[in-house]
């Protein structure tokens, strides 16, 4: 919801943390793959056009991520963002100005794609934000009583398959021995503020297998 990403944006604003953001195809996501498939059938999209349409969703949640606070300003490729950084701007990274970086890749959803951008910018510290708070054993959704997982290794995350986390994210975690942090949308509204520290407790903590040799 709009107020529920004001008070987000609000306390992104407000960190004086290092930071910049990586934005998903939410609602008007959901709403191009009902579109697509309103008449019953599948509509594959060449692996090119697949990233121009996710691109071009994801800019626009850009778009109205930056109209809704002047903190924030797309930026299309490290150098920006690195300036943006340095003028007192959270940078809100826009996927076709990375196509170098993502457009390659067989796996297009948001996680996997931020996770790759860690990966480009050497981040060690990722944060997920999503509509449930955390990694959990079987969907929350369908089972509301089952416990979130505090802390995970990239392997037991893997053996879980898709619950709060799209695929592939775990195998770059490895990669560049990050570690990531999945936490809940209202739990973030909350906090007093953006840190990464704390949500280490409310959220859950996903380690590469690097990190905890």
């Amino acid at each position: 919801s709009i107020s529920k990403t004001k008070k987000i944006l609000d306390k992104l604003a407000k960190t004086k943390e290092r930071i910049a953001i990586y934005v998903g195809s939410g609602a008007i996501g959901e709403a191009v793959k009902r579109l697509v498939n309103s008449d019953g059938e599948n509509v594959v999209f060449s692996k090119e056009n697949g990233f121009l349409v996710t691109s071009s969703i994801h800019k626009i949640n850009a778009l109205i991520l930056c109209s809704l606070s002047d903190s924030f300003i797309l930026c299309y490729n490290k150098e920006e963002c690195i300036s943006g950084i340095r003028n007192n701007y959270k940078p809100i990274l826009d996927s076709e100005g990375f196509a170098k970086v993502l457009a390659n890749e067989e796996l297009l959803q948001t996680d996997f794609q931020a996770a790759l951008l860690c990966k480009h910018f050497d981040v060690k510290k990722m944060v997920i934000v999503t509509d449930v708070n955390g990694v959990f054993p079987v969907d929350p959704k369908s089972n509301a009583n089952v416990e979130r997982i505090k802390n995970i290794s990239t392997k037991e995350l893997m053996c879980l398959g898709r619950t709060s986390v799209d695929s592939g994210v775990a195998k770059i975690i490895d990669e560049c021995s990050m570690e990531c942090i999945v936490v809940g949308c209202d739990e973030i509204i909350a906090t007093e503020e953006w840190n990464y520290d704390n949500f280490k407790d409310i959220g859950t903590v996903i380690r590469g297998e690097k990190i905890n040799d």
